[in-house]
């Protein structure tokens, strides 16, 4: 009787927990349903490219695209060897005496081993001076004939790849069309903090900029330069891209000291633009803004060889994205960044001794009583202390990552009966046991409330350690804690059994079963087969959010037959399996920036696909098993 108040005492910690969280998800969801309007971009190289081969100007193509629900033309900097082919030259200063017939005296300072950029046009030679004035050493101008001469000192090779600036005819236009701008600055060699406000200056100085984006893996002057980056970005309200699956140094501190003011991107390259179809491309879109919260979606066109019109074919591609973008419920327009999602740090140490909570119950299950809650003040004691300490990021992590363990392995644990159910019994189970594990799902969710993890500019970690920790506690308690005999002992027992050949085969699939599992985990996992990519879009196109497929077809199915059968050492596979679909099944809410109704929707999807497959499942256990009775009673 003296224990039932401590057991009160863990499940009131653990209620808490679940509120605070449920709030916090309630706050999320409320930020990404209010968070629903698209920038729909091009790249204005390719709508260069399309209207030389249609035989318009960029700006009537610009104005078609437009009519074709595209909202945002993407400029990337020009280089030097882009505008040599239309404005300057690049020529060695013995190549320009030649030339041009001049005399060396004539021009002070002149070098003929140096090299130069050589232009007639004045508004190229007042971008070339900003520019390389910030971007490269000694810069030296001079003017002759009408003719503007640049030199740095630089070589043809190191010159000809420095980072110019962006077309202003070209931006103009795309205004003019009613288009909005985004800009992508480059990176350049030895970016000094001067030259890093400069050239920021005047990119977030430009009429119509809805978004600034990076170029290169590392943010331009990073780390040096990051004070001077930092503060011309806090003069200006205009959001930071993040590009998807693009990691970039020094952006995560930017963004932080930011506010979070970014805006994910999704975008096709050119390589990945001709293995794709108008069709796939459209479908990757849709699901890249409704699923994974990116609200800059950035397309090429497709130059197809067998395609007698370009124009037509791509004008109605970016017709048919914006109508389906528009179906799914997204406006198109500027990208907006989320905003904020305060959590205090007396939410998150409620949340985390939810956690402990947890772990003193499971912990149990091993351990005497005195030993669980010993070690669980000391967890509780180490929570504060991070939070404490200001180690609030790794302190979070670290709880997440306790919190998808702790509740699968605990709800499995209880839920497992040596004794079969019906098969409404076993529905029953399966629904209460995804329910007990949820309550892991629900306090990540909480603990990880935080738009960093909505940018994915941070995520959860330990991703493989999530799926796999979990069956083997599971395993263990099953295996030893169900036994009389002491632990000790039942484990040198087993270690000194002899294995049939047929146990040591079973033994071998399932480790080979365990890798290919684990590495199909994870931000990295493992390749996926063409019927199992077909699968995916169809059941994308029947139940709005695909299921995960270990869940529905593996993990629920083997559960709902375990309920039915009970448990036996020789169903220790089946037990296993089973698991699988509750460790996914929490494991699914990890991704952060993932909206939360669309991980909702999947796990539910997931729960009742994979009942009515572990139903077809039992029925035809029951008839494996009545055909096995027949054949021995035939004998």
């Amino acid at each position: 009787m003296q224990r039932k108040p401590f057991k009160i005492l863990l499940m009131v910690l653990i209620g808490v927990g679940v509120l605070l969280s449920v709030n916090l998800g309630l706050v999320r969801v409320r930020l990404e349903q209010e968070n629903r309007q698209v920038e729909l971009a091009v790249e204005y190289s390719e709508v260069r490219r399309l209207a030389r081969w249609s035989g318009v100007s960029s700006g009537d193509m610009l104005a078609k695209i437009a009519d074709k629900g595209a909202t945002g033309v993407l400029f990337k900097e020009e280089t030097v060897a882009q505008l040599e082919t239309e404005a300057l030259s690049v020529k060695s200063g013995a190549a320009l005496l030649l030339e041009y017939g001049w005399q060396a005296e004539e021009l002070p300072g002149f070098d003929p081993r140096a090299t130069y950029l050589v232009t007639a046009r004045e508004d190229v030679f007042h971008r070339l001076r900003e520019q390389l004035s910030f971007k490269a050493p000694n810069l030296a101008t001079a003017e002759k004939d009408g003719v503007y001469l640049l030199t740095t000192g630089l070589g043809p090779g190191e010159l000809r790849v420095l980072p110019v600036g962006f077309n202003q005819e070209g931006i103009q236009a795309a205004g003019q069309a009613g288009l909005n701008i985004i800009l992508q600055v480059q990176n350049w060699p030895q970016a000094t903090p001067e030259g890093v406000v400069g050239v920021m200056r005047q990119a977030l100085g430009t009429e119509g900029l809805t978004a600034l984006l990076f170029n290169d893996g590392v943010l331009p002057g990073y780390p040096k330069s990051l004070e001077a980056l930092l503060q011309e970005l806090g003069r200006s309200q205009v959001p930071v891209g993040v590009i998807e699956f693009f990691p970039q140094r020094g952006l995560t501190q930017v963004l932080q000291n930011l506010d979070k003011r970014g805006v994910r991107l999704h975008a096709l390259g050119e390589e990945e633009m001709a293995k794709q179809t108008p069709e796939k491309a459209v479908q990757r879109f849709v699901l890249a803004a409704g699923e994974r919260n990116n609200r800059i979606l950035l397309t090429r066109f497709f130059f197809r060889p067998e395609e007698q019109d370009w124009t037509e074919y791509n004008l109605d591609y970016l017709q048919t994205l914006a109508a389906e973008l528009e179906r799914e419920g997204f406006t198109l327009g500027p990208a907006r960044p989320f905003g904020a999602l305060p959590t205090s740090r007396m939410d998150l140490f409620l949340i985390g001794l939810a956690v402990v909570a947890g772990g003193v119950l499971l912990l149990k299950r091993f351990l005497s009583e005195r030993l669980a809650w010993g070690l669980g003040l000391i967890g509780a004691v180490g929570w504060l202390g991070l939070l404490f300490l200001n180690l609030v990021e790794p302190g979070r992590l670290l709880m997440a990552l306790a919190a998808v363990v702790i509740f699968p392995s605990l709800s499995l644990m209880n839920h497992i009966k040596e004794e079969g159910a019906g098969i409404g019994g076993s529905v029953a189970l399966l629904l209460m046991t995804s329910l007990y594990s949820l309550v892991g799902a629900v306090l990540m969710v909480g603990l990880l409330a935080d738009v960093n993890f909505m940018l994915k500019l941070d995520q959860f970690r330990g991703v493989k350690i999530a799926h796999v920790l979990p069956l083997l506690i599971v395993v263990l308690f099953c295996f030893f804690r169900r036994e009389k005999e002491h632990w000790y002992n039942k484990l040198r027992s087993l270690w000194q059994a002899k294995i049939s050949v047929g146990w040591a085969v079973l033994a071998g699939i399932l480790v080979i079963a365990l890798i290919v599992y684990v590495s199909r985990t994870g931000n990295e996992s493992g390749a996926v087969t063409d019927l199992e990519l077909r699968l995916r879009t169809l059941l994308d196109q029947l139940l709005v959010v695909r299921p995960r497929t270990k869940e529905f077809l593996v993990g629920h199915p083997m559960l709902l037959l375990l309920f039915y059968l009970g448990y036996r050492h020789r169903y220790l596979p089946v037990l296993i399996l089973g698991a699988i679909g509750q460790v996914s099944l929490v494991n699914t809410f990890a991704h952060i920036h993932t909206p939360l109704l669309v991980s909702l929707l999947r796990a539910v999807n997931g729960l009742w696909l994979g009942i009515a497959c572990g139903l077809v499942l039992i029925f035809g256990f029951r008839l494996i098993v009545k055909w096995g009775e027949r054949v021995d009673h035939g004998k």
